[in-house]
């Protein structure tokens, strides 16, 4: 996700984008709605990262490696096996890592972004077997 703030003029402008979609604000001019736009900055500011977007389950490395928390077990990856479109702007960015439990049995963990009205890939599977 990205949240972002553009001035032109006198207009200003929120953006939020997220892999499934790009919004942006109708503009708002800071000299005549100056309440508003410090109730926006007061609201952003109050914000935590979970609250904006971010994933607190998976932390990175410092040699770039991720621990996925899932439940209450913790995999740390090893390698990458596939980044099908994760630059991309918009999609799944579908990433495919090994990994190693914390006891160091071997795993593969499929990271992607799901719409949140869309089921588990587990839940389709099932409907469909």
């Amino acid at each position: 996700f990205a949240l972002g703030i553009t001035i032109e003029d006198m207009n200003l402008r929120v953006w939020h984008h997220s892999r499934s979609l790009l919004s942006v604000s109708d503009p708002i001019d800071f000299a005549t709605e100056i309440n508003l736009v410090i109730s926006l900055f007061s609201s952003i500011a109050q914000q935590t990262e979970v609250d904006i977007g971010w994933d607190s389950t998976i932390e990175r490395k410092l040699d770039g490696q991720y621990v996925f928390t899932i439940g209450s077990k913790r995999y740390t990856t090893t390698k990458e096996l596939a980044t099908y479109r994760a630059d991309a702007m918009l999609g799944s960015a579908t990433r495919v890592y090994k990994a190693k439990d914390e006891r160091g049995h071997k795993v593969a963990i499929k990271d992607s972004w799901r719409d949140i009205d869309r089921d588990h890939e587990g839940s389709i599977m099932k409907q469909i077997l």
